[in-house]
Formats: C-alpha cells, sequence, structure tokens
C-alpha cells in the first residue's frame, strides 16, 4: 500500500477544488436543519446526509457563480417548496418551523433554526415540534415562536 506524503496531499489540493465546511455551507444553503426537516417529512431519514441528497438535488440545477443557492428566508423556502412539489408525482405533507435560536431549550450555533412540526397543539398556545438536527422534541409557545420572528413553511 502506496502512502501518501504531506506534499502529495498539497498538490492534490491544488488540482481538485476542496470546499472547507464553510464553503460547503453556503453552497449547500447553510446549516443541515432545513435539509434534514425536509429529509424527515420525505423520508423519515434524520441523517446529514439523507439532507444533503435532498440540498444536492435542489443546488445542482442551479446557475449561480456566487455559490448564493439559498437565503434562508421565507421567500426562497417557500419557492423551493413549491418547486419540489411540481417536480414530484408523490410527496409528504407536512409544515417547518423557522425560527430564532433564542427560544430553543438548548444552546445552537447560528441565528435561525428549522423544526418539523409534530403536534399542532391542544388550543393553549404550545406546539410540538420534532427536530431532526438533534433528534429530540421540543415544546414552544405560539408566544415565543411570534416574540422570535418566527414563520412557517408548508408542504401542502
Amino acid at each position: 500500500m502506496k502512502t501518501l506524503r504531506k506534499i502529495d496531499l498539497q498538490s492534490m489540493q491544488e488540482e481538485l477544488q476542496v470546499l472547507n465546511k464553510g464553503e460547503e455551507k453556503k453552497i449547500l444553503g447553510g446549516e443541515d436543519c432545513w435539509w434534514r426537516c425536509i429529509a424527515y417529512i420525505q423520508t423519515g431519514q434524520i441523517s446529514e446526509e439523507a439532507g444533503r441528497e435532498f440540498a444536492i438535488e435542489y443546488c445542482l440545477p442551479q446557475d449561480d457563480s456566487t455559490g448564493y443557492i439559498m437565503s434562508g428566508n421565507k421567500t426562497d423556502l417557500e419557492n423551493y417548496i413549491s418547486s419540489y412539489i411540481t417536480n414530484k408525482d408523490n410527496y409528504n405533507t407536512g409544515s417547518i418551523l423557522v425560527v430564532d435560536t433564542n427560544v430553543l431549550p438548548y444552546e445552537y450555533d447560528g441565528e435561525y433554526h428549522a423544526l418539523v412540526v409534530n403536534d399542532w397543539g391542544d388550543g393553549s398556545g404550545n406546539v410540538e415540534f420534532y427536530d431532526p438536527k438533534h433528534n429530540e422534541y421540543i415544546t414552544l409557545s405560539a408566544l415565543d415562536i411570534n416574540a422570535s420572528n418566527g414563520f412557517y413553511v408548508n408542504i401542502k
């Protein structure tokens, strides 16, 4: 078995385009929480790889020289859902909340985070969400969601 020397790795990096995590996130649309939510709703899978498949499916047809694919704003996310639905014969429905991370009951490195609506609640104003990235259920009040400028994106 041949061993690669450091100089060989450096020459490979010069010839091949190597992306660091930040560049990959920029191309695939930021944090993978959005893509994991899509993967969970459509396939039941929560892995980074499952989310990445949806990101790549969305991003590859784009012709964007800046590498900027999806901003994470409500309009971009709704446009993604609309294009996803029109290109599929069969898809699952669901709702995703994009919310300011300040209302989350755990530390999260980022400004916004996507969660899947699991249960709209019993009218008390509390909504239960599933977080595919952290594989846990959390409950947020409507008051917290509104105060954090959270918004829903529906797949219907």
